[in-house]
């Protein structure tokens, strides 16, 4: 099973947060894709293994963040930690708030 990801030009940020890091890659191991062409934009086929080590499946979205080695492909959106860490600032601040809102 291979999945295609689309490059930037054509993708959509999603809304939908995803929570856990994935699994630590096998350090040091290299996978050789290659570039295609898919309708007016490029894309890389990622090999089986990479899809079932990080839990995709056709359809999910991926965040391609820049690095000074390069790039990072994950399917966890990086700013919803940021996210979740300015919640935990307010959360007890605001318990009572939460606690009626959730009624």
């Amino acid at each position: 099973m291979e999945l295609s990801i689309h490059t930037l030009k054509n993708a959509a940020m999603s809304t939908a947060k995803k929570t856990s890091t994935p699994p630590p890659a096998p350090v040091g191991k290299t996978v050789k894709v290659k570039v295609r062409k898919v309708g007016n934009s490029v894309g890389v086929l990622l090999p089986a293994e990479t899809v079932k080590r990080l839990h995709l499946a056709s359809g999910d979205e991926v965040f391609i963040t820049d690095t000074p080695d390069g790039i990072a492909v994950t399917p966890y959106d990086p700013d919803f930690e940021d996210a979740m860490a300015a919640f935990e600032v307010t959360r007890k601040e605001y318990r009572n708030a939460f606690r009626h809102l959730a009624k």
